[in-house]
């Protein structure tokens, strides 16, 4: 999916084919998704999330945003 304009993965330079990793230390897996982890966090919380871009780790923080339907 693509990242929404002004959201907080945008502000942090997260782009549309990274694949992310981790947040706050924690794997994204299929049993532990992105939703699942960020579900009991409110917004103005920052995260730290780990992702992949062209074959590289990165690491950036994230202060998320409102959720959206």
């Amino acid at each position: 999916p693509a990242v929404a304009d002004g959201s907080g993965a945008q502000k942090a330079r997260i782009k549309e084919n990274d694949i992310l990793l981790e947040v706050n230390g924690q794997k994204i897996t299929a049993d532990n998704s992105l939703a699942k982890i960020i579900s009991n966090l409110n917004p103005g919380d920052k995260i730290s999330v780990k992702y992949l871009r062209d074959g590289k780790e990165n690491t950036t923080d994230i202060t998320l945003g409102e959720r959206t339907e």
